[in-house]
């Protein structure tokens, strides 16, 4: 009996020792787990009133602009605007090469064509009359030698010689001026005072260098004749340094625990909030209430907390900075103290005194050397120059000489010319006069009268030819261009496109219908982060959008202030405050292809512990602000997951912040 009472005892024992491993194992394991655990931060879903905002992005159009073009095809001398460019009336954008236009250039070989072919029918022309053709024989006869004295100077048509010869006798004087500025420029190059003063100061300098050189010598050979006496005791200058080692020490041991502390708000307020720029973060930790709002302007924080975090952020500059600055003065204490031993072998204060003065003695010789060198140098360039300028002398003397010996064949051709026309005249009247073959004189005067037209058509080209610049018509911002310098323009093409500052700028904004009936004309949008000026955008009117027919509206905004066509803005367009009965954080929104969700957070209780678990919930978004997003599809007093240490999706158990 007694040993069936010890056996139960002892079953009993062990039951309990199991039970009791078992709950500790369970404890463990859901401890393990939950380190596991992504971390999740949740807010309740609330009732409230909410100020709605419509959001949209378009590109600022100009509402007119205005094509640059010539009359003429001409080759582009250069570009003097670029894309962005304010312009006004009256500024040059570019210039053009001084040749003649591609259809002036036509015109004039068309009435060189015509000129030939009609002189071959002038010539051929014949009469059956022998005492009319003996006439017309001596007339023809007294043509073709003017013309052959003509072509003996220029086998150019009459009609362009007189403007060639204009271009000639320009040409000449300006040759003439150019030579006459050489020669000066010659003469004043020869006779420049600092060239000759340059010339007298070569050997004073080639004296003085000789003079630094024996200097220095002598006393480099002091420095190489000198015995270095024993190297002075440097133990005290260690032991400063062993004691700045054990402060540089602790100070990066102090530095390492705070960035463990302070760390991430430290980056957060120097790389999130001021860019990386230290001398801001400095500034908004001086001042929480900015730093404040900031951070709210921004939205890097919620609104109940944010004083609180604004103060940790400036608590956490100044620790590190602190830090830093002692770590920093530690390193130049000690780095002086380094400096302060001396090397092995080291010379003692006299030998160092004999190296400066040597060293003094050198640099001294060596400048004088640099500016003898540079005076010589001096003169090179300066002779160098008046050889350049004798060749460029010699070059236009030869250059006048040959367009004063082409201005003289030019005159010459002019006058051989005026007997080509008189000779040309009486060759015609003689025909016309006397009806030589009826055919062939009407023939003569179509042809005449074709050259005539040719001719008025080069007038017109030549009177309505663009000079050698094209200036703006109106004033606006460069919006393209269309061309290069060296290529070719054609005629009515656009060189560029000016966006006409006058007319104003607009911009267009896609919507819903249901969004569009939310607004109304004349409404103000505000300008989401930009911060290129005082710029205002009204809506002007709400047209139907033609790449979502039947669906989608089109919010047409006038914008006035300093714009930038071209330019991408997001405007924001309020309406009015509504209640609503579910409101959540807009980090808490989430979309995927299915539609928009929340995760909310349900809670099941164990014996051990509480489990949470992210559930999606669909919902349909109603109105949305900065802060909250009201919805459909959830209640109030729900939570709603807005952050995570993870990525986590329907069905992920989580744990929540600071929850072990």
């Amino acid at each position: 009996m007694e040993a069936k009472v010890k056996k139960r005892e002892w079953v009993k024992t062990a039951a309990i020792i199991f039970l009791a491993v078992l709950l500790v194992l369970t404890f463990f394991s859901n401890t393990i787990m939950n380190a596991s655990l992504p971390e999740v931060a949740a807010q309740q879903v609330s009732s409230g009133a909410i100020n709605a905002k419509i959001r949209g992005s378009g590109t600022i159009a100009a509402n007119e602009t205005y094509d640059v073009t010539i009359s003429q095809t001409r080759k582009i001398a250069s570009v003097k605007v670029k894309v962005g460019q304010q312009v006004n009336a009256g500024d040059v954008l570019f210039t053009l090469e001084a040749a003649e236009s591609d259809e002036l250039k036509q015109a004039q070989d068309a009435l060189e064509a015509l000129e030939r072919a009609y002189e071959k029918a002038l010539l051929s022309a014949s009469t059956a009359d022998a005492q009319e053709g003996r006439e017309v024989q001596k007339a023809r006869e007294a043509y073709n030698e003017a013309l052959a004295i003509y072509h003996q100077y220029s086998t150019m048509d009459a009609a362009n010689l007189a403007r060639a010869q204009a271009e000639a006798d320009a040409q000449l004087k300006e040759l003439q001026r150019q030579q006459t500025r050489l020669q000066k420029d010659l003469a004043d190059a020869q006779s420049d005072r600092d060239y000759t003063d340059a010339q007298a100061k070569v050997t004073e300098l080639e004296a003085k260098a000789t003079e630094l050189e024996t200097k220095y010598q002598e006393a480099q050979k002091a420095v190489d004749d000198y015995v270095s006496p024993p190297v002075m005791d440097e133990g005290y200058i260690k032991a400063q340094i062993e004691q700045k080692e054990i402060e540089l020490a602790a100070a990066e041991a102090q530095q390492k625990n705070d960035i463990g502390t302070y760390g991430s708000y430290y980056d957060f307020l120097l790389y999130t909030i001021s860019y990386g720029d230290r001398e801001i973060a400095r500034i908004y930790a001086n001042d929480v209430d900015f730093l404040t709002t900031t951070m709210l302007d921004r939205g890097n924080c919620p609104l109940e907390n944010a004083r609180a975090y604004a103060e940790s952020l400036a608590q956490a500059f100044f620790v590190i900075a602190g830090d830093e600055e002692k770590v920093e003065a530690l390193e130049n204490e000690l780095k002086e103290l380094r400096q302060m031993l001396p090397s092995e072998g080291t010379a003692d204060a006299s030998l160092e005194e004999l190296k400066r003065l040597a060293r003094n003695a050198y640099n001294e010789w060596q400048r004088a050397i640099r500016e003898l060198d540079s005076t010589k140098s001096s003169i090179k360039r300066h002779e160098d120059m008046i050889e350049r300028l004798e060749d460029q002398v010699d070059a236009i003397g030869e250059d006048v000489e040959d367009q004063q010996a082409e201005v003289e064949k030019l005159t010459s051709a002019a006058s051989a010319a005026d007997t080509v026309k008189a000779t040309k005249q009486a060759l015609e009247d003689l025909i016309f006069n006397q009806s030589l073959g009826d055919t062939a004189s009407l023939d003569l005067k179509d042809q005449k009268e074709d050259i005539e037209k040719q001719k008025l058509e080069i007038e017109e080209l030549t009177k309505n030819a663009d000079g050698q610049e094209v200036t703006a018509k109106v004033s606006g911002i460069i919006s393209e261009i269309n061309v290069t310098a060296g290529n070719t323009a054609g005629a009515e093409s656009p060189l560029c496109t000016i966006n006409v500052a006058d007319r104003g700028y607009t911009i267009k904004i896609p919507v819903t219908q249901e969004q569009s009936r939310r607004v109304s004309v004349g409404d103000n949008a505000e300008l989401v982060n930009y911060w290129g000026g005082n710029v205002t955008a009204t809506l002007e009117s709400i047209a139907n959008d033609p790449e979502n027919p039947g669906k989608g509206k089109l919010l047409i905004f006038r914008l006035s202030g300093e714009v930038d066509p071209g330019t991408n803005l997001t405007l924001s367009i309020g309406q009015k405050s509504a209640n609503y009965d579910a409101l959540v954080p807009n980090s808490a929104i989430r979309t995927d292809n299915n539609g928009t969700f929340v995760l909310a957070l349900v809670a099941k209780s164990t014996p051990l512990s509480t489990r949470y678990t992210a559930t999606r919930v669909d919902v349909q978004e109603l109105a949305k602000d900065d802060t909250y997003t009201a919805v459909s599809g959830i209640g109030a007093g729900e939570f709603v997951i807005t952050t995570s240490t993870k990525p986590i999706e329907a069905g992920t158990q989580v744990r929540l912040v600071d929850e072990p």
